[in-house]
């Protein structure tokens, strides 16, 4: 009987994402796959990427896989809903050559067990935190969702990065909630920023891996900016887009995903703050929403946008997150 979950049935890997099947690699023959689980690219640059954006498990089938690097991002926060803030980034955990200042010491180790992989979800309502995602013992927290604003209150969250602040009824400033909860060395996120009691009701951006979520315009009465993702061009969209593709992902969230992770490799930007008459806040770069009705990227762990009521009712879902595992080929 023909085994299906080796690498001669290429289907496996087109048809889902999750665990078990090897999966074909895509431009490289499949000659130097040593792992199954995912979705398997060889974009030709001398190594091999497992893309996960939904459940599963990686399990070398080579012995002399030993190590691996990785990015594990969690899904984004919500959006606040009424003028609100703005829903922080999912959190952001790394190890490559290129992961700068926010990576690790050392690679994952690869044994004979296989490797539990957990892709989280956005925030699907508002206010609300995105799920985790790990990769073994690697967790990256969910982002925290923003603040409602325009005096309602409701509260929003911590997480890998922070949601912004909204409006309290009168209280003058309302901080940002915080990033990095429960805290990882190298931090995963950063804070939201903070919003104010005006008129114009502005609420603060939602924190990304790269920075803090902007405050509201005091004055101004703008809604605060999304923190900025964070760059690896290890991890760059046009290594990993092809898995997108592979797996049936509609080809407007590729291109989404594309355009917000580019070839500097931005992932886990915050989403934008909201504002009743100033200017609508900008999603932070890497995937986060601007303020409106605007999602996170999915696949990008970006927080939602705060919701504006003019433009719509709210749909400031924070993007679902992504793992990625990578060794030479």
């Amino acid at each position: 009987m023909k085994d299906f979950f080796k690498k001669e049935s290429p289907i496996l890997s087109l048809l889902g994402m999750g665990g078990g099947g090897t999966g074909t690699a895509l431009g490289g023959g499949g000659s130097a796959v040593k792992a199954s689980g995912g979705s398997i690219v060889e974009p030709g640059n001398g190594f091999v990427y497992h893309v996960f954006i939904a459940n599963g498990n990686f399990e070398r089938t080579v012995d002399s896989l030993s190590a691996v690097d990785y990015l594990v991002v969690a899904g984004g926060g919500g959006g606040g809903s009424y003028f609100g803030a703005g829903g922080g980034a999912g959190g952001y955990r790394t190890h490559s050559p290129n992961g700068g200042a926010l990576q690790p010491a050392g690679a994952i180790t690869v044994g004979a067990s296989a490797i539990a992989v957990t892709v989280g979800d956005g925030g699907a309502t508002n206010n609300t935190k995105g799920s985790n995602s790990s990769f073994g013992v690697i967790s990256s927290e969910g982002g925290g969702g923003g603040q409602t604003g325009g005096g309602g209150g409701t509260a929003g969250t911590t997480g890998g990065s922070g949601g912004g602040g909204g409006v309290a009824n009168s209280v003058p400033t309302n901080p940002g909630y915080a990033g990095n909860t429960p805290p990882v060395s190298p931090p995963q996120g950063n804070p939201g920023g903070a919003g104010y009691y005006l008129a114009h009701y502005p609420a603060g951006g939602g924190g990304g891996a790269g920075g803090p979520g902007g405050t509201a315009g005091n004055n101004s009465g703008d809604g605060g900016t999304g923190g900025a993702g964070y760059p690896n061009p290890d991890f760059a969209a046009p290594l990993i887009a092809p898995a997108l593709t592979a797996a049936s992902v509609p080809s407007p969230q590729v291109t989404a995903f594309t355009n917000a992770v580019g070839p500097t490799g931005l992932y886990a930007g915050g989403g934008g703050g909201a504002t009743a008459t100033g200017t609508q806040g900008a999603g932070g770069s890497g995937g986060g929403g601007t303020a409106g009705i605007n999602p996170g990227v999915e696949y990008t762990g970006g927080g939602g946008g705060g919701n504006f009521p003019p433009a719509g009712s709210w749909d400031g879902q924070g993007g679902k997150g992504i793992v990625i595992v990578r060794y030479a080929a």
